[in-house]
């Protein structure tokens, strides 16, 4: 919390300044004064709830850092308008900007096939190979970071000698055979305007 009080808080929560004159998140010299307690009746019952004093603190429960994955590798061969591509990154937010055309959503795409199914995009894997490779054969890997340590998941699309598509995968350099597994490692969700006419339709519309 940006306001908050330096030193430890009051049994293990954090502790948010409280000026009775200007309310939360201002602190102030010297105790607690008959004058400033006869301000606090004054005020409203719901403000006088947010200025709940403990040693002229407001006390405020503590929040626990959540989880976070962060995909800090992506590699990909042979996929779309990439020949081969690595992209190295970090755990904060990425924003792709490029001319249309650049293979942004490529990129997107590329992730999605981390997940289980056909990707953002829903296609039969043999449309995501780049247009003159020479089997059809396409790859994607990355590397994960969570709070367990560093996962390896790679996907990609291998050709068969009957021209069947074959989807293999790999978890930590380990082969697994049920698309189940990336889940159990990686969720994803993508919102696409294909999916909500309120991107296709007009102003009126929206």
């Amino acid at each position: 919390m940006q306001n908050q009080a330096q030193g430890a808080g009051v049994d293990g929560v954090d502790t948010l300044p409280v000026d009775f004159e200007r309310g939360i998140g201002h602190e102030r010299r010297g105790g607690v004064t008959q004058r400033d307690m006869g301000r606090e009746r004054d005020r409203p019952v719901q403000q006088q709830a947010l200025t709940v004093a403990t040693n002229h603190y407001c006390v405020a429960p503590a929040r626990a850092a959540a989880p976070r994955l962060a995909l800090s590798r992506l590699t990909i061969t042979d996929f779309r308008c990439y020949t081969r591509a690595r992209i190295d990154t970090d755990a904060r937010p990425v924003v792709l900007a490029g001319a249309n055309g650049a293979g942004k959503t490529n990129l997107l795409e590329a992730i999605s096939f981390l997940a289980p199914g056909r990707g953002l995009r829903r296609i039969q894997l043999a449309e995501a190979a780049r247009r003159g490779s020479s089997e059809g054969n396409w790859a994607v890997a990355a590397s994960i970071q969570a709070p367990s340590g560093e996962t390896t998941m790679s996907t990609g699309r291998l050709n068969d000698p009957d021209g069947r598509d074959r989807r293999v995968m790999q978890i930590d350099g380990a082969e697994v055979r049920s698309q189940t597994a990336l889940a159990e490692r990686l969720w994803l969700v993508w919102l696409t305007p294909q999916m909500d006419r309120l991107f296709l339709d007009g102003p009126s519309a929206r």
